[in-house]
């Protein structure tokens, strides 16, 4: 592509902004629950559904030619949407069509769906979390080892 340096959390924030745009918050979360499904190390600590590590990235002009922010939402620049779906392609020849799909799913669900799914995922953000009403769940989510499984109902 050309010689920026990204790394796993820089590709997980691509897909994470999607091909339509996200909000910072849903970025945010997105990219929790992806780095535990897929089972890659980041630097992201989750607090409350909230990343230091994810927002320093989505603030660093560095990354502009991938995506900027356009009001409250960022947006894929073309060469951001170029590898957003080389990354899709990526993940689909690798087997991994149910992260696809999964991520899919990420993208349309509320955000107080998104918040539910990161509490569950990381329980210890619960503990510091000032959100006592964490949203109706629309799906069932169930852990087996490092294994989850997510069931949208």
């Amino acid at each position: 592509m050309n010689d920026w340096s990204l790394d796993d959390l820089d590709y997980l924030i691509i897909l994470a902004i999607g091909d339509k745009g996200s909000e910072s918050s849903k970025i945010h979360k997105i990219v929790l629950v992806l780095s535990k499904l897929l089972n890659i190390q980041t630097d992201t600590e989750a607090y409350q559904g909230y990343s230091e590590a994810v927002a320093e990235r989505l603030h660093s002009r560095s990354k502009l030619p991938f995506f900027v922010k356009v009001n409250r939402m960022y947006k894929l620049t073309e060469q951001g949407k170029e590898l957003y779906y080389k990354l899709l392609e990526q993940l689909s020849t690798k087997n991994r069509e149910d992260v696809v799909k999964v991520l899919d799913t990420l993208h349309k669900m509320s955000n107080e769906n998104l918040i539910a799914l990161t509490y569950f995922l990381y329980p210890e953000t619960t503990e510091k979390s000032t959100i006592k009403e964490k949203g109706k769940k629309n799906f069932k989510v169930q852990r087996k080892g490092n294994e989850v499984t997510i069931e949208i109902l």
